[in-house]
């Protein structure tokens, strides 16, 4: 369960405008006056993997504008509070832990109380030089944490409070992903820090932004140079728009700009962008669908050969193309169209690398979309420079029926290359 949410504003006045994000131009409106909405708090449910209780966390999450004391910038910051750990033998000491994250719902930093340590195994506080170490490995996303089950995380001997322990014959992670005898305590804030709340961030984010706002992100390059001259970035530029189009997706906006946005992000050939907008896409009524994939395939130009000669280099994306189309016809029977089918495998005969021509050998054959147009293309070839398309094309057609025409190219092929085939 990913979680719920209900939200409350705190301090508010009529007079300011909406909130949106500084950071990007075309996010953040300015506030007239010094009155603004301080902090919105959220009620929120979320599952955590430390927990033994059947029952969701829940929590109140605090959303807050917040300026940059570098640039003067503004953007929201969220902040939980939560507890410091999840005992493995309910007997160790728990403080209050305050986690921030930022608008994307990555991770921030966290905070304690003044007079609060956190504890070890065995009732020892942190060291000084435990702290900044909690920060760099609650700040890893892709931290060993993530794949360990709390079961995992048991007492290594008797004795001691019990708070932190790990396991060495069953667990094998990284001591950078841990601070030792704090195993617990590090797992607990981890989990914290990089589940369900970040996702909670981005959709509250994407619901107040709404479709227009979202799409600037995609669209709008001076927002994207304003997010970069305010030292986020380029990887922050990325990371923005690979949110849009996971909020686009989540908010099922299907607009033909929003489709033709998506597409021309595709075709910039990014592969940070390439799972997102596929992912997108694919949520799409059929026709709308294919018309996305054949746009990046060039089957929707009259000269195909010079539209796929600009796309087929980056093997990623096309794999990654067919690939999608090859799930999508499968999971939506009947949707793929023997026309769409023969623009493809004509396209496919110009192609060079015989990788990608393979998937749509498989596609096509998988799908039952052998008609005459398609044995046509394939026999052409048998003329392809690459032997091993020229070869799979003869293994293609040396298995369904054909006319008189096309036995006699296919035996000349056979006769030609017997002894490489």
């Amino acid at each position: 369960m990913l979680g719920s949410l209900g939200s409350s504003r705190l301090v508010f006045s009529e007079s300011c405008c909406r909130l949106l994000l500084l950071a990007l131009s075309v996010l953040l409106g300015a506030c007239s006056g010094s009155d603004k909405v301080d902090t919105i708090s959220h009620h929120i449910t979320f599952a955590h993997k430390a927990s033994k209780s059947p029952l969701p966390e829940t929590g109140v999450l605090y959303q807050q504008v917040v300026e940059s004391k570098d640039d003067e910038s503004v953007h929201w910051q969220f902040y939980l509070d939560v507890r410091s750990v999840f005992c493995g033998d309910d007997v160790c000491r728990v403080d209050p832990v305050r986690l921030f994250w930022d608008e994307l719902g990555f991770f921030s930093h966290f905070t304690l109380k003044e007079g609060v340590t956190l504890e070890k195994g065995d009732g020892l506080d942190f060291a000084p030089q435990d702290y900044p170490k909690l920060q760099q490995i609650l700040a890893n996303r892709y931290s060993g944490l993530s794949e360990l089950h709390k079961d995992e995380l048991v007492r290594e001997q008797s004795g001691g409070n019990g708070a932190d322990a790990l396991s060495g014959a069953t667990v094998v992670i990284r001591k950078t992903d841990y601070i030792e005898g704090a195993i617990w305590t590090c797992y607990t804030l981890w989990h914290y820090a990089n589940g369900p709340v970040g996702k909670l961030i981005r959709n509250i984010v994407g619901d107040e932004m709404g479709p227009e706002q979202l799409r600037a992100l995609l669209s709008n390059n001076d927002a994207m140079a304003e997010l970069q001259a305010h030292s986020r970035g380029l990887s922050n530029i990325i990371r923005y728009r690979q949110f849009a189009l996971e909020q686009l997706t989540r908010l099922s906006v299907t607009d033909a700009e929003t489709r033709y946005l998506v597409v021309t992000l595709l075709k910039s050939q990014a592969p940070a962008f390439i799972e997102p907008a596929l992912k997108y896409l694919e949520t799409l009524p059929s026709k709308d669908y294919y018309n996305g994939m054949a746009d990046l395939l060039g089957l929707v130009n009259s000269k195909r050969s010079q539209a796929i000669d600009t796309i087929e280099p980056n093997d990623k994306l096309v794999r990654a193309v067919l690939a999608s189309v090859t799930d999508f016809s499968a999971k939506h029977k009947g949707t793929l169209e023997q026309k769409w089918a023969d623009h493809l495998v004509e396209s496919a005969s110009q192609w060079r690398v015989y990788e990608n021509v393979n998937l749509v050998f498989e596609l096509v054959k998988r799908q039952g979309l052998l008609s005459e147009n398609v044995k046509y293309h394939y026999s052409d070839m048998l003329n392809h420079p690459n032997f091993l398309i020229a070869r799979g094309a003869f293994w293609q057609l040396s298995r369904l029926p054909l006319s008189d025409a096309l036995k006699q190219k296919v035996a000349s092929f056979y006769a030609t290359n017997a002894p490489k085939l």
